[in-house]
């Protein structure tokens, strides 16, 4: 399992669609079956901030496989895919441990990145 550690105003600067390098993660696709084919690679999110749901789609990317063939798909994180909101309607990117699940996750086939934000909460609405 992989670790990777953003500051909370890094990610907040960002614009929304904005990718950076220390915001994105690669995940490599292989096809090891006999038709080419289209493969969604998703990102979903995890914490364990009461603000938080059991799970959060934060990004995904839709790539074409050939057979024996392997593609790259890139997922990247911005302020509003992983910002909590309260329950007063506050939406914020809180600082603290999050596990980044890449891949397929419904078909078990995924990646474990532990995520950790730091810094400053920051407001993004």
């Amino acid at each position: 399992r992989d670790e990777k550690c953003l500051d909370a105003s890094l990610i907040g600067n960002l614009e929304h669609g904005e990718v950076r390098d220390e915001n994105g993660f690669i995940v490599q696709v292989t096809n090891t079956g006999k038709i080419a084919s289209d493969c969604v690679v998703l990102g979903f999110i995890t914490s364990d901030d009461p603000d938080s749901p059991p799970i959060k789609l934060f990004d995904f990317q839709r790539v074409f496989v050939g057979v024996g063939q392997s593609v790259n798909a890139t997922l990247s994180i911005s302020p509003y895919s992983i910002s909590l909101t309260n329950t007063i309607g506050h939406e914020r990117v809180v600082p603290g441990n999050y596990k980044l699940l890449l891949g397929d996750y419904h078909g078990d086939n995924f990646a474990e990145v532990d995520l950790c934000i730091n810094g400053d909460e920051y407001s993004v609405f």
